[in-house]
């Protein structure tokens, strides 16, 4: 064939630049379509595999409404060669909703995620699905998932349900773990949280909560005393010890040791996975012996139901639940959280120790700069040692 007859035959197939869909049965299941591939100059074929759905007469129903949107593409200029798409992309996004999630809990699992990371997947992916049930587009394939989707959503999150700025960059965390599973698993080429950025504060503002004032952690104490003394309990814990609520929901009798003035975090529910060791200081040593703690059988969680020692272990939510009772008790302003107990704690015992390393230490950071995130500098002294330096320039 000389080169005016390639032009010639190129340039029909090029008129002719699709043959619609159809549907092959038999041991394997697929719908083939041809496209005009303008690489090769000739019309090429493509086959979708739909032999993954179980039930046939599923399987033809999906098989006739992904015909139809194929051939309504192709009829509008579609084409599958010049627009790369992912070899997944015609799946229900439902079906790779499911799979996130079957995935994520063979993660779990194995231990390669937290179970708060899991209980937070599955939460916001909840929330995800009502939403786009909520607007009838639950049921699309997944190449529709796109920026515009994901954008609406963080939107809905924000102003449709009246959530926090931090929240709504909490959904869009999860959006972007999700959009790299959809890229991996190649249901799509580009993740549809590209190009879409936070709105919260910055890393290097202050925390949105601030220290207790020896003032009202008096009243803290005295109304606790009254109304949970085991409550006190878990308080001072996170006030002397520094132990994140999630390791606290973990604590075992067996894990105080009252002669040694000690607790021990196992580092399988330690955030840094290492076994470490904390002091109990003399004030909290004298309320867990006032308790009984030593009494109760090694095996008890200290923190089970209503916060008493017990053979159920709690989730660390409780510890913020409760603090939200008990700081509308005290008209509390609402940078108190049950975690600024641990900013005040570590703030407080840099003043009276001088020594940021025994803090450290004492809070399990991993360097002195984590301690001084806890720290608020607007409320430090100065170094009496620089100040009497009088070196001259």
């Amino acid at each position: 064939m000389n080169l005016s007859q390639n032009i010639t035959t190129t340039s029909f197939k090029e008129l002719i630049s699709y043959r619609p869909a159809r549907l092959h049965t038999g041991s394997c299941w697929y719908i083939s379509f041809h496209a005009f591939d303008p690489q090769s100059g000739l019309l090429k074929i493509k086959r979708i595999k739909i032999n993954y759905i179980e039930r046939a007469a599923e399987r033809r129903k999906y098989a006739n409404e992904l015909m139809k949107r194929i051939n309504n593409n192709l009829a509008q200029g579609w084409n599958p060669f010049l627009e790369s798409e992912a070899n997944r992309s015609y799946r229900k996004l439902t079906e790779a909703m499911d799979h996130f999630l079957t995935v994520s809990q063979k993660r779990l699992r194995g231990g390669d995620i937290r179970q708060e990371t899991w209980n937070e997947y599955s939460s916001k992916m909840k929330n995800l699905q009502g939403y786009l049930e909520d607007q009838k587009c639950l049921d699309m394939y997944v190449y529709k998932f796109d920026k515009n989707i994901a954008n609406r959503f963080l939107e809905y999150i924000y102003v449709g349900r009246d959530r926090t700025s931090q929240t709504r960059d909490n959904y869009l965390r999860f959006l972007r773990v999700f959009s790299t599973f959809l890229v991996d698993h190649e249901y799509l080429k580009v993740a549809p949280t590209e190009g879409l950025k936070v709105i919260g504060r910055s890393k290097t503002k202050g925390k949105n909560r601030t220290v207790i004032t020896p003032v009202d952690r008096e009243r803290l104490r005295v109304f606790l005393e009254k109304e949970n003394k085991d409550y006190l309990i878990a308080c001072m814990i996170e006030y002397y010890c520094f132990i994140r609520p999630k390791e606290m929901s973990y604590i075992q009798v067996s894990h105080i040791n009252l002669e040694k003035s000690t607790i021990y975090i196992p580092g399988i529910t330690a955030k840094n996975h290492k076994n470490a060791i904390v002091t109990i200081p003399t004030p909290l040593k004298r309320y867990l012996v006032e308790l009984n703690y030593n009494q109760y059988p090694p095996n008890y969680y200290i923190f089970s139901v209503g916060f008493k020692p017990g053979l159920t272990r709690r989730s660390e939510k409780q510890f913020r639940d409760y603090w939200l009772k008990v700081r509308d008790k005290l008209n509390f302003p609402e940078e108190y959280k049950f975690y600024s107990l641990k900013d005040t704690g570590i703030t407080d015992l840099i003043g009276q120790l001088g020594d940021p390393r025994i803090v450290r230490d004492q809070a399990r950071h991993h360097s002195i700069a984590i301690t001084d995130i806890y720290t608020p500098h607007d409320i430090m002294k100065a170094n009496p040692l620089i100040s009497q330096n009088e070196a001259e320039f």
